[in-house]
């Protein structure tokens, strides 16, 4: 994901917190249908989505991302490394695609 520079974006810690939670409630969608288990492909995206926006704030301003919501991040992924699915268990180490 390309860096967008946050001096050209009205960003504050209330944003943030907003962004993550949104990803951080994705985590618990376990819906199947007749594919299986689609509720995997959004935890998986939201996994992806959360670590672009750690990093890009972890390298531009870690002062907007909330404890909180780091907290519960781990916590979080601490679960999706508990799932049954390899390729979900995979992006929490890191190997995933």
């Amino acid at each position: 994901m390309p860096f967008i520079p946050l001096d050209d974006l009205a960003i504050d810690k209330e944003f943030v917190a907003r962004i993550l939670r949104c990803f951080l409630a994705a985590l618990d969608d376990y819906t199947l249908d007749r594919r299986g288990d689609i509720g995997a492909w959004v935890r998986e995206a939201a996994m992806q989505g959360i670590a672009d926006v750690l990093l890009q704030l972890s390298d531009q301003d870690p002062s907007l991302v909330p404890e909180e919501c780091v907290a519960e991040t781990m916590v979080r992924f601490a679960q999706q490394a508990c799932e049954k699915i390899d390729r979900t268990r995979g992006l929490v180490r890191g190997q995933g695609s």
